[in-house]
């Protein structure tokens, strides 16, 4: 739950850095969000 909290905080604000380490950042999770929980929480970055 922290890391795809983590990587939702990235994406969302995350200061002097390019375009593309955020969007990967969206990607990966996503992946946690689809992978990590025993049922889908029903959202997604």
């Amino acid at each position: 739950m922290y890391g795809a909290l983590y990587l939702w905080w990235y994406y969302a604000t995350g200061a002097r850095t390019t375009s593309a380490l955020r969007e990967r950042a969206r990607q990966r999770g996503n992946l946690v969000i689809d992978n990590a929980f025993a049922t889908h929480p029903g959202f997604s970055i």
